[in-house]
């Protein structure tokens, strides 16, 4: 394992803020190692005959087309909200103390 694999686990951890054990620090990135591998075997496959397929959970009729359509307005969007500031959702600070 690569010391640039155990270097991304500590980005990672650093970005979601945990506290990751050196064990820990090992642990996952052996499971990253081994998930990046998999990812190499797919990429080297040749899929260039391969036809893309449909979705088997719904029938062709079922699907409708993705075309852009209204939203809500923002006044709908906010009516249920406990608080809010113009146009935007108002919560509470999490991250460096008081508002």
């Amino acid at each position: 394992m690569s010391e640039s694999t155990r270097e991304t686990v500590r980005r990672i951890a650093a970005l979601a803020r945990l506290e990751v054990a050196p064990a820990e620090e090992l642990e996952l990135a052996r499971q990253f190692e081994r998930i990046l591998g998999q990812f190499r075997v797919l990429a080297a496959l040749d899929v260039s005959g391969i036809e893309a397929q449909e979705n088997p959970i719904l029938p062709a009729d079922l699907r409708r087309k993705d075309e852009p359509r209204p939203g809500f307005t923002a006044g709908k969007a906010l009516s249920a909200a406990p608080a809010r500031l113009e146009d935007f959702y108002r919560v509470p600070k999490t991250v460096g103390g008081a508002e």
